[in-house]
């Protein structure tokens, strides 16, 4: 950790967009819930240990940057993440098999997560 304004920080990574966005989309609406019910837990965590170590619970310096909120920032400011199971792809499964020739079958559910993950590598991307 890394002292500033006399408060802990921890240094994390980074998110990966495309981890955190598959996450999300598996998640929907319900990742909100998961990551309070995550935070709680790093709460509940972070005062036993300071009780654990001081005797007290008065300190707040470990809560102010839990990895949930470190999470949440970056789903919701950085990585603009929010709502992006709603995403469709650019291609839906009739337009890529018309458009590389392939049958029905699981081979076009392939090229859709394929195309999903780029998407989320690639935000500013187009059709």
């Amino acid at each position: 950790s890394q002292e500033e304004g006399g408060a802990a920080q921890l240094l994390l990574p980074f998110p990966c967009r495309l981890r955190s966005g598959l996450l999300l989309r598996s998640l929907k609406e319900h990742w909100v819930t998961c990551l309070l019910t995550a935070s709680a837990w790093e709460i509940r965590s972070c005062r036993r240990l300071e009780e654990n170590n001081s005797g007290d619970s008065t300190s707040t310096g470990a809560i102010d940057e839990l990895p949930s909120r470190h999470f949440y920032r970056a789903t919701v400011g950085e990585l603009d993440l929010d709502e992006c199971w709603k995403v469709r792809p650019h291609l839906n499964g009739k337009e890529i098999i018309k458009e590389l020739g392939l049958p029905k079958g699981p081979l076009v559910g392939m090229y859709i997560e394929d195309q999903t993950r780029w998407m989320l590598l690639n935000p500013k991307g187009s059709r």
